[in-house]
């Protein structure tokens, strides 16, 4: 099994050499495509001493900072090999990263993608609940059953450190939306499920070590909040663009009107944003889930609540 390895680093010099190291420490890295986006400390000086073959070394066009989305895509653009992985700059592979992957794809022919546990590293103390934690998914799920218990939370998350996928499905998955700050690897791991078979790598023990700092946008929930919707939003769309059940439509809007009930904007609001979330293709415009979800209809217990006494 040979791997190429996408690492996107802005500004990374604290951590950009261990990341590097981890990478090539791993016998089936093949390449390690590493996209300094624009970086304006000692990051690209860093990578460049690296005296490995397997290294390449992307940048955007006139040196751009465009963000993780547009980074990993043009390492994805780029990678050469059958199957790729990725990990962020300040964050680091365990021994044996690739290992399972490779028993996984070899026992699943139709195997898309393949999800592994990642762990913490904490180096702010204000998150030292995290440590010895795993977040990502705890359990093995069938690929079937993985979208809609991903989309509820019922048992973890992915974590793009810990994700690995054959280059082939990104013909139906897309690449990574770039009008996302963040939140794009969430959405990019949905449509590679909903597109290819998604099997459960290691669970019980991290390949990976995700590194929570100062620097790192992991909790700024202001940051996540305005992008949440449109992550969903373009999960949404994607769906149903290419053909998704109705059934995985519906529970993708149900979820949407759960996290903006909560919200309480008022009507005329959630008027405004039902219209737009029909508006993202004919599917969701000529469905009966049009009229599910308008607000009267969702609200009508509550507006015209003397009607049901």
């Amino acid at each position: 099994m040979k791997v190429s390895v996408i690492i996107p680093a802005y500004n990374a010099e604290r951590f950009i050499n261990r990341a590097i190291e981890s990478v090539l420490n791993q016998p089936e890295t093949s390449e390690v495509l590493i996209i300094n986006d624009g970086s304006t400390d000692s990051t690209k000086e860093k990578i460049k001493s690296f005296n490995d073959n397997r290294i390449c070394l992307l940048e955007h066009e006139n040196g751009q900072n465009k963000g993780r989305s547009a980074s990993r895509n043009l390492g994805l653009l780029n990678a050469k090999e059958k199957y790729i992985a990725f990990l962020d700059a300040d964050d680091y592979y365990l021994e044996n990263r690739f290992s399972k992957d490779k028993q996984v794809f070899a026992m699943h022919k139709d195997c898309g993608a393949v999800h592994n546990a990642v762990g913490f590293e904490v180096m702010n103390p204000e998150f030292d609940y995290l440590k010895n934690r795993l977040y990502t998914v705890t359990e093995t799920v069938p690929p079937e059953n993985l979208f809609l218990g991903l989309l509820d939370g019922l048992f973890g998350h992915f974590q793009i450190d810990g994700f690995t996928i054959k280059k082939d499905i990104l013909k139906s998955s897309g690449l990574f939306n770039e009008k996302l700050a963040v939140a794009e690897d969430t959405d990019f791991f949905w449509r590679v499920v909903l597109s290819s078979k998604t099997y459960t790598g290691v669970i019980e023990n991290p390949v990976a070590m995700r590194v929570v700092h100062d620097d790192n946008s992991f909790y700024q929930e202001e940051l996540y909040d305005n992008y949440e919707f449109m992550a969903y939003e373009s999960v949404l769309k994607w769906t149903a663009k290419n053909g998704i059940e109705m059934y995985v439509l519906d529970r993708i809007l149900r979820r949407i009107w759960i996290i903006k009930h909560t919200a309480n904007d008022g009507l005329w609001k959630e008027i405004k944003f039902w219209f737009s979330l029909t508006t993202l293709h004919y599917r969701l415009f000529f469905s009966k889930l049009n009229i599910k979800y308008f607000p009267l209809v969702r609200r009508r217990k509550t507006i015209f609540s003397f009607l049901y006494n």
